[in-house]
Parts: structure tokens; C-alpha cells; sequence
């Protein structure tokens, strides 16, 4: 894999923890480089951490993870 490939920040904001209904875009540039938002990468207030660099597969699965289940449709 890439070195340029791999998320280097995930934001920790706590308000931005949960995956927003409707929201895809996670993804963003931070200091040249990819990262995450579980919330969305639109929004305000992130709170960048270095993450060492990570596959987007191991930031995008405990994102999934949290999210609310859903209801099976009838």
C-alpha cells in the first residue's frame, strides 16, 4: 500500500463521534495529508490527531460500528 494512501489524522471531537444520518463525506485533507471525520469532513471544529497512518478500512469499520442499526425494511 501507499504511504500516501493511509489516513494520517482522525478528528476527535466528541460531537463529531457519531455518524451523522445522511452524511458521507469522511474523508478530507489536513497538513497535505488524508483524514478522517466520522461525523463528516464538513463540518466545524475538528480536532485533528495524528493516527500514525492507518488504512482507511481501520478508521471506516469503528466508525460504521457506532452507528445507530437500522431498521429492516417490511
Amino acid at each position: 500500500m501507499s504511504e500516501s494512501g493511509l489516513v494520517k489524522f482522525i478528528c476527535a471531537n466528541p460531537k463529531h463521534s457519531e455518524v451523522a444520518p445522511g452524511r458521507t463525506d469522511h474523508l478530507t485533507i489536513n497538513e497535505g495529508v488524508w483524514a478522517f471525520c466520522p461525523g463528516d469532513s464538513a463540518l466545524d471544529g475538528h480536532v485533528w490527531e495524528p493516527t500514525g497512518g492507518l488504512s482507511i478500512e481501520h478508521v471506516v469499520r469503528p466508525a460504521r460500528a457506532r452507528e445507530a442499526p437500522r431498521e429492516a425494511a417490511p
